[in-house]
């Protein structure tokens, strides 16, 4: 539809309820259905036309697209496992990353680059006791080169001028990539860090 609800068109419908979604390029919008540790998930890039294209499928299963929608960040969960992978379409190779993490503690930095807060230990369960504030995580800073599959460690917020453990969520970056936003889930409270400076 138009911003007047004018013209209005049907591409996609389910019997499946609670699918969320990412409008990332003007052709692609990603669905994805509500994760749970318990349940199988599922996520397709989804076109203006209606046709759709198998992301993946995985209990817990959260995405996080790139700028451009050619590489997609995902987790797949259950009660006893938690991995990170990065999804590439083009070419429909799936890496698996060495550090685990949730898309929403991650912002895409271009196509090729991530900035990811890293629990320091996954507990079973999640993303589900996660979201329910039933546990915390207190997270480390780092850059993930995933085209060269290069991690780069930036700090620990206690040990810069913050002086407190964080659970970052809510990621965001400057246009030069330089300067990230986040919020603290464990006080709801903002935060910007310099990338450029790894004692800020």
């Amino acid at each position: 539809t138009n911003l007047s609800n004018e013209n209005r068109r049907t591409i996609f419908s389910s019997p499946l309820r609670e699918w969320t979604s990412v409008w990332k390029t003007a052709e692609t919008l990603f669905v994805t259905t509500k994760p749970s540790a318990s349940a199988v998930g599922m996520s397709y890039a989804l076109s203006r036309d209606g046709d759709l294209s198998r992301i993946a499928s995985n209990n817990g299963l959260t995405v996080l697209p790139n700028p451009s929608g050619t590489r997609v960040l995902y987790t797949s969960a259950s009660t006893n496992s938690f991995q990170s992978f990065v999804f590439t379409r083009d070419t429909q190779e799936t890496v698996s990353l060495s550090v685990r993490t949730l898309p929403e503690k991650c912002v895409w930095r271009g196509d090729d680059e991530l900035v990811c807060a890293i629990p320091n230990t996954i507990p079973p369960n999640i993303p589900d006791v996660w979201y329910q504030g039933r546990i915390s995580f207190n997270d480390t800073l780092w850059i993930i080169d995933v085209a060269n599959e290069q991690y780069d460690f930036l700090y620990s917020p206690e040990e810069t001028d913050a002086r407190q453990t964080m659970d970052m969520i809510e990621l965001d970056l400057s246009d030069d990539g330089l300067i990230l936003s986040f919020i603290n889930k464990k006080d709801l409270r903002g935060w910007i860090a310099d990338l450029g400076m790894q004692d800020n």
